[in-house]
């Protein structure tokens, strides 16, 4: 079942990432002119890459870097490009050169169409020698400019950010392992609480967007004996930390780990004895992961599974899976103070 679920947050990722604009970034070359020499191996295509990234958000655009291309240059003309491109499969290709003087950086970046066989578009910028950094936002947004009015994805610099709190709703199923397994069958899975996302646009890395989220939820379980006729009603108190990862406006795959305090009833009536109830709480962690749907502006579909361990004298180890939705309840612009 836990592979099955994996499969599946697999399976949606690469289906919505299929339908990304993807544009690959092949090795630039560089020459400085000052000491009239050319050099092959640098890492500003990874530089450049990474100033295109701090704008790009979701699925809609995704930029690849291209590894050293094996036994030859980085590509300088258009058959070198279309070349490097029919190598790497990739239908739109950045490549060009950073040339060094003595004073000055500059670098020109071309935009190779496979399809039509032809560069779509050159990119210039200039600065102060040791300001290549500043040259690569200059690139990037002129890059992305691009994009935005021939393509119809738009530049997004400096988005706005929300704080929002959630109200959680989960039922599903739970089964043990480990030296319960042979005692008990799991059956309703329940949670409850309350999560908060003090910033919904934290950081930007590979074209997604990630943010976090914390709270306090309630979890409920219940098992039934399979030696013998018993019932254990499990109570837990979790505080989960998880990292959301935006795969669009839409779609977003969390996961994340917490701690959790448990308390677990266990009800057992063995043959020719009375019934008894033991009682077990301890301190446990659990790992959790799932897909939401954002369906509505504040009503998201859920599912998610969790590895849970409660550290009881003879541990008690479990999986869980679990459908639902998630309600946001409340919802305010942070507002930045720099």
């Amino acid at each position: 079942m836990k592979k099955f679920c994996i499969a599946a947050l697999v399976a949606v990722t690469a289906s919505l990432a299929a339908h990304a604009l993807e544009i690959h970034i092949a090795p630039l070359y560089f020459i400085n002119e000052a000491e009239d020499r050319g050099q092959s191996y640098n890492n500003y295509h990874n530089r450049l890459a990474l100033a295109l990234r701090n704008y790009e958000e979701g699925v809609e655009l995704r930029f690849t870097t291209l590894g050293t291309l094996a036994g030859r240059n980085p590509p300088q003309s258009l058959t070198d490009a279309l070349s490097a491109a029919k190598s790497a499969r990739a239908d739109y290709l950045l490549y060009g050169f950073v040339a060094e003087k003595e004073f000055s950086v500059q670098a020109e970046i071309r935009l190779l169409d496979w399809k039509n066989r032809r560069v779509a578009a050159s990119f210039f910028a200039m600065d102060e020698k040791g300001e290549e950094d500043r040259m690569f936002a200059d690139l990037a947004r002129k890059i992305l400019e691009y994009i935005d009015s021939h393509y119809g994805i738009p530049l997004i610099e400096d988005p706005v950010q929300f704080m929002h709190a959630v109200l959680p709703l989960r039922l599903g199923y739970w089964t043990p392992a480990g030296d319960w397994f042979p005692l008990l069958f799991g059956t309703v899975d329940f949670i409850a609480g309350m999560t908060l996302a003090p910033r919904d646009h934290l950081f930007v890395s590979n074209g997604y967007v990630y943010y976090l989220s914390t709270g306090l939820l309630i979890n409920y379980r219940l098992g039934t004996g399979k030696e013998y006729k018993a019932y254990d009603h499990g109570l837990s108190f979790m505080a989960p930390l998880i990292i959301h990862q935006k795969l669009n406006a839409e779609n977003e795959i969390f996961y994340g780990a917490g701690l959790s305090y448990s308390f677990d009833f266990l009800n057992i009536e063995e043959p020719y004895r009375d019934r008894e109830v033991q009682r077990y709480n301890a301190v446990g962690f659990f790992f959790t992961s799932g897909y939401r749907y954002w369906w509505k502006e504040n009503l998201a579909l859920v599912i998610d599974n969790r590895l849970d361990l409660r550290g009881y004298g003879t541990p008690l180890m479990s999986f869980s899976l679990n459908f639902g939705i998630d309600w946001k309840f409340y919802t305010r612009e942070v507002v930045k103070k720099w």
